[in-house]
C-alpha cells in the first residue's frame, strides 16, 4: 500500500513539474539567432567568378586581436558582428609563404551599421539585426583586397551573401 502511495505521489509530482514548464522556458534549436555577415570572395579580373583566398586569417581589430577565423583556404566566410556597438573592425590577412620568405598582406575593414534588437522570448532573449551596412577598407603596407561591394545592406539572416570582396 505504501509503495502504491509513493508511486502515485511520484506521478502527481511529475505531472505538476511538466505542467509548470511553459513554451518560453526552452529555446528551440531552430529559433532565429543573431545573423552573421556572409562574405564571398571573387576574382577581381573576372568579377562573376568566385576565387578562394589561400591562407586567410581574420583578427578582431581591437586591443586583444583575437583570431576570428583561423588560417584556411576559402571562397566564403561568415563572421559575427558586435551586438554591443554600431561598428566592428577586422584585420583580413592573406599569408603567402615561399621557400625563402613569408609575406603577410593586410587590410583593415571597418563595418558600420545600425542595430535593431528584437525580443524573441524569455528563454532565447534578444536577437540583433543590422541595417545600413557600410564598409571602409584601410590597406596595410601590403594590401590584397582590390575592391568591396555591399550586396545587401540589411543583415537579417545568413542565407544570402551580404558582401563581395574582390582580390
Amino acid at each position: 500500500m505504501k509503495n502504491l502511495f509513493n508511486f502515485f505521489a511520484l506521478i502527481l509530482f511529475t505531472a505538476f513539474f511538466i505542467a509548470g514548464c511553459t513554451r518560453d522556458d526552452l529555446c528551440p534549436e531552430n529559433t532565429g539567432v543573431t545573423p552573421n555577415i556572409s562574405i564571398l570572395f571573387h576574382n577581381s579580373q573576372e568579377p562573376d567568378l568566385r576565387k578562394s583566398v589561400e591562407n586567410l586569417k581574420i583578427l578582431v581589430d581591437d586591443e586583444s586581436q583575437t583570431v576570428a577565423f583561423s588560417p584556411a583556404t576559402t571562397d566564403s566566410i561568415s563572421l559575427p558582428l558586435n551586438v554591443n556597438s554600431d561598428q566592428t573592425d577586422f584585420i583580413f590577412e592573406k599569408i603567402v609563404t615561399s621557400e625563402t620568405d613569408t609575406l603577410i598582406y593586410q587590410n583593415h575593414l571597418s563595418f558600420s551599421y545600425n542595430r535593431k534588437d528584437i525580443y524573441v522570448n524569455r528563454a532565447c532573449g534578444f536577437r540583433s539585426e543590422f541595417y545600413d551596412l557600410n564598409v571602409s577598407n584601410r590597406a596595410g603596407n601590403l594590401s590584397w583586397i582590390d575592391a568591396i561591394t555591399v550586396k545587401k545592406d540589411s543583415i537579417t539572416n545568413e542565407n544570402e551573401a551580404h558582401l563581395i570582396i574582390y582580390h
